[in-house]
């Protein structure tokens, strides 16, 4: 009788316990933005490297954003649409 309420007992923590190890689906349009997140991020970095003064520091603000930007996608968390837009649509060259 023990070793049923035994099984009885894991096998309900086995069902509990399934979204801890099931990962989250990923999209190709999450992992595709990334990529192109990241070929920015490291064009900001080379691009940086030949500037003196307010472009530099313009252009090393726009490249912070864009790696902050890319440790939240990367991290699954949500991001501000107006922020994702103004990381895409205005980079500083």
């Amino acid at each position: 009788m023990n070793s049923k309420k035994l099984i009885v007992a894991f096998g309900f923590s086995l069902v509990a316990s399934a979204p801890v190890w099931a990962e989250p689906p990923s999209t190709n349009t999450n992992t595709e933005l990334i990529a192109q997140l990241e070929k920015g991020y490291g064009e900001c970095e080379s691009k940086a490297r030949h500037l003196k003064g307010g472009p530099k520091l313009a252009l090393l603000l726009h490249h912070r954003a864009m790696g902050n930007v890319i440790d939240q996608l990367k991290a699954g968390e949500t991001v501000d649409a107006n922020v994702l837009h103004r990381i895409l649509v205005e980079h500083p060259s």
